[in-house]
């Protein structure tokens, strides 16, 4: 009975946000003010959003205060095979050609750790590219279509099996 009561609930705080934000569409193209009224529209509007939108709860997340209608999800790119199209780029980027970033997948045995999101190759390359240049977690998240956190995991668990098994090719 509880949780019925409760998925009512949500979904009439849902319809009534929907209801607000299509009135808060609506409401410039019904009054089409002219030119000179513009900015006190665009600031009546700013009010009317305040008044009728609930403030969110102090206790929720910054990131579900301020992007609460995002959703958690990742669309996992095959960035090897993006980036080795270009193949300068590719060096730019790894400071190796494709066929020489495939070797040391060889040599490294990734397999029978957890399962992963990224292919082998994927995580040989965002190691690479991370050792490179450093870019910051949030810039390859993105770029590899993961979530931080996935790609905080993949170089704490990968750098100490590189160094351990090609520590030899490091001079």
């Amino acid at each position: 009975m509880r949780s019925t009561s409760a998925l009512k609930h949500k979904r009439l705080k849902i319809d009534d946000r929907e209801r607000r934000v299509r009135l808060l569409a609506i409401l410039p193209t019904i009054l089409k003010p002219p030119p000179e009224h513009l900015e006190d529209i665009k600031e009546l509007i700013t009010c009317i959003t305040a008044v009728l939108l609930k403030p969110p709860s102090p206790d929720t997340e910054i990131r579900f205060r301020l992007f609460s209608s995002d959703v958690n999800s990742y669309a996992v790119r095959d960035v090897f095979v993006d980036i080795s199209c270009n193949r300068y780029q590719f060096y730019q980027i790894t400071g190796e050609t494709p066929e020489t970033l495939i070797n040391p997948q060889h040599n490294v045995n990734l397999e029978g750790l957890r399962p992963h999101k990224l292919s082998m190759r994927n995580r040989v390359l965002l190691c690479v590219m991370w050792l490179r240049s450093y870019p910051t977690y949030n810039l390859l998240a993105v770029m590899f279509g993961v979530a931080v956190a996935t790609i905080e995991n993949e170089i704490k668990t990968l750098i100490p099996i590189f160094h351990e098994k090609l520590h030899s090719f490091i001079k």
